[in-house]
């Protein structure tokens, strides 16, 4: 039997699939599937936003209502009216001027146009022909070219997604005469927000003292930074509910009522200052000096009446100057005192029994001491030194070689007492900002204690030494102050702010010796230019040199006087200092006069009887060693 023969199938053509498939077919029961997930999702998620929109317009409603007023609600600081500063008399030095803040609004040129003349530019050009005639400075310095040229694209996007120009504070104040005229012209986009500004009325009269405030009445400077809380007093706190509109009308809810702030009331005396001031610019000018102090006390109580510096400036417009001119120079200069400092030294030796007043000391004109020497300058009679003067002699003379003599016989430690009973090496604590200690140095050589005896090696105040010469008034140094008080402005009343006790340093006999010296000084001494016609006075001259890097500057001086008048019962205590005059350095011939004048006038306005009648001047001399 032949076996069959499986016959192969004949090839498929490439194109040809081996099988056709069948295309998948979904169930109706999946279909139904699906479309209930969706359908649960869905009824899911509206569940939850139901549920969350119960929890939040139920359970937490009073919450968000509370969020949303306090998002509404801005609580601020209003603040109350600022203190004034009167002198001593009640005239008023400084004071607030109510007035506006001149507002630039540009987005008000784009609103209620009624006709096709009337656009945004029209506006603005109006605005611009009044605001540059009125105020050029301001209106080309603070308006943004944005503004100038209306550049829509330089508008900035609001909270409320509206494109908005930013409001320009063109001037920060004017006054309401001023307001009065500008709103007559009836301009579009120009706003007056009320404020006051704080105005010293006689700008340079004590600028420095009096100092500045920022333009939120903050003080800066001065007493008005010195005593900043009490002048500003308590602010109100309000809360303001606000829109997309600004503060709503009658929305302001007071918290906290205010307290406004206290007048200060100073020992100054305006009249005596400005005297001052005009004297010493005057000497400044005449000497070309750098600057110049004057500082006058009541030599009964310590009262600051006049502290003048020189150059002065407008407290109204403070930066104008840099900040050093704008020091308080009586309380703020530290300088080596020169011969001013004979009469602590020769008061110390005399008090402690030291010397007496017959004593002599030799004067060769030189003296060493170790690898040092001390000399006295060669004038008038003196060339060759002073011979043997006695006590009186050495300070009317000024004899620099007698009082290292001196200062030696006292010692260090009573050196260094002596000053510090006399008030040096620390604060007068007056109630002025930023006043300087001055510089007691601790090592003490021979050199340096027989140097400190005739003012140099040390540095004080102008402040200090007119204090420290308080006490030959009767023995008891008086504590300087420039605030006499506090004045409520509700009431009237003026708390009183005691200066500091009183120190008894000298005897009433020491003290009276003492000005019978000073006296001396100015009838046949050094101090023969301060010399009042009407009235005995008595000072000690002081020429400094200016210490520099190194050692001290080669012809730079501070040529100083300080005296009391009349002298027999002083009613004042002046002080003069000039730094770096030209043409002649000497403190007699320099700061002389200017005492003398000065002295002149407080005598006068404070009603003081002369003591004699009037006689010619005494002669003038142009170099007077000190």
């Amino acid at each position: 039997m032949i076996p069959s023969r499986r016959v192969p199938a004949p090839p498929r053509s490439r194109s040809t699939p081996y099988r056709t498939e069948r295309p998948v077919q979904r169930k109706p029961k999946d279909i139904a599937h699906g479309s209930r997930m969706v359908f649960a999702v869905a009824a899911g998620v509206y569940v939850i936003l139901f549920l969350r929109l119960v929890w939040v317009q139920g359970v937490v409603a009073a919450r968000f209502r509370g969020k949303s007023a306090v998002s509404r609600t801005k609580v601020v600081e209003v603040p109350t009216d600022r203190g004034r500063i009167y002198d001593r008399d009640m005239r008023v030095l400084v004071r607030n001027e109510p007035g506006f803040v001149l507002v630039v609004d540009p987005n008000a040129w784009f609103q209620n146009n009624k006709n096709s003349s009337d656009t945004p530019e029209a506006r603005r050009d109006r605005l611009e022909a009044v605001l540059s005639e009125w105020f050029p400075t301001e209106w080309a310095e603070r308006t943004p070219p944005a503004v100038a040229e209306l550049r829509m694209d330089d508008r900035r996007r609001t909270a409320d997604g509206k494109e908005r120009f930013p409001t320009i504070d063109l001037v920060a104040w004017i006054s309401p005469d001023v307001e009065r005229e500008l709103r007559m012209h009836g301009l579009s986009g120009l706003g007056f927000h009320p404020t006051t500004r704080r105005r010293a009325i006689d700008g340079t009269n004590a600028s420095a003292l009096l100092g500045n405030v920022s333009r939120y009445g903050v003080g800066l400077e001065g007493l008005e930074y010195r005593w900043n809380k009490t002048l500003a007093g308590k602010p109100r706190i309000v809360s303001r509910k606000s829109d997309l509109k600004g503060v709503v009308p009658g929305s302001e809810l007071e918290l906290r009522s205010g307290v406004p702030g206290k007048d200060l009331v100073l020992t100054l005396d305006s009249t005596l200052q400005h005297e001052a001031e005009r004297e010493l610019a005057a000497a400044v000018k005449k000497h070309r000096a750098e600057e110049g102090t004057v500082v006058v006390l009541d030599a009964a109580t310590g009262d600051i009446l006049a502290m003048a510096g020189c150059p002065t400036f407008d407290a109204n417009d403070p930066l104008a100057v840099p900040a050093q001119r704008r020091r308080i120079a009586g309380a703020h200069w530290v300088f080596e005192p020169g011969s001013t400092m004979k009469t602590i030294t020769l008061a110390g030796a005399l008090e402690s029994g030291t010397i007496v007043r017959t004593d002599r000391f030799a004067c060769g004109q030189r003296l060493s001491i170790g690898k040092r020497k001390v000399s006295c300058s060669p004038h008038g009679a003196f060339q060759n030194g002073h011979g043997t003067p006695d006590v009186e002699a050495v300070l009317t003379h000024s004899c620099n070689v007698a009082t290292a003599r001196i200062a030696l016989a006292m010692g260090a430690d009573k050196m260094r007492r002596t000053l510090r009973d006399f008030g040096f090496g620390v604060s007068t604590r007056c109630g002025v900002p930023g006043e300087e200690s001055g510089v007691v140095r601790d090592d003490w050589s021979k050199i340096r204690t027989a140097n400190v005896g005739f003012g140099q090696g040390i540095s004080v105040t102008p402040l200090q030494m007119v204090a420290a010469y308080t006490t030959f008034v009767d023995g008891v140094r008086r504590s300087p102050r420039i605030v006499r008080g506090l004045r409520d402005p509700r009431t009237g009343v003026i708390q009183d702010i005691p200066a500091a006790p009183p120190v008894r340093v000298l005897s009433e006999k020491t003290a009276a010796t003492i000005r019978e010296m000073l006296e001396n000084v100015v009838v046949e001494g050094t101090g023969t230019p301060a010399a009042l016609d009407r009235f005995a006075v008595g000072g000690k001259t002081g020429t400094a040199q200016i210490p520099g890097k190194g050692g001290y500057i080669r012809g730079a001086f501070f040529a100083s006087f300080v005296g009391l008048a009349p002298i027999k019962a002083p009613r004042f205590v002046v002080l003069v200092s000039i730094k770096n005059p030209q043409g002649g350095h000497y403190g007699g011939s320099v700061a002389g006069p200017v005492f003398k004048r000065i002295m002149e006038r407080a005598l006068t306005l404070a009603d003081v009887a002369p003591e004699r009648a009037a006689k010619p001047s005494p002669p003038k001399f142009a170099s007077v060693a000190d």
